[in-house]
């Protein structure tokens, strides 16, 4: 499944792909290699911890602030997942469809 962006924001998507990619990691710490202008300046300071003069991110906490953001995002129109229009027309689960008058 690919998550593309549609504004010019594109934070949010690399911070899933960021996370994607170490998934299978059992560390608890991962190096810093994103921005991530996605999450408010409280998750950035609940995220990110300095290590021997290091500043690492914290995983789990990166997940939990990501994965709200996408579905807002997914919700919103956004984010949207490449291929998806094939399954469904997202527009039919957003706008009711006309509503019966009855003239009787």
């Amino acid at each position: 499944m690919v998550f593309r962006c549609a504004t010019h924001q594109q934070s949010l998507i690399a911070a899933l792909q960021y996370i994607q990619r170490d998934q299978h990691t059992s560390q608890a710490w991962l190096p810093t290699e994103i921005a991530l202008d996605c999450a408010s300046v409280r998750w950035q300071a609940l995220i990110k911890t300095r290590h021997q003069r290091t500043l690492l991110l914290h995983r789990r906490h990166l997940e939990v602030c990501v994965f709200p953001s996408l579905d807002h995002g997914l919700r919103s129109g956004d984010v949207y997942v490449e291929g998806s229009e094939a399954y469904a027309d997202y527009r039919q689960q957003l706008l009711p469809g006309p509503v019966p008058v009855d003239n009787g």
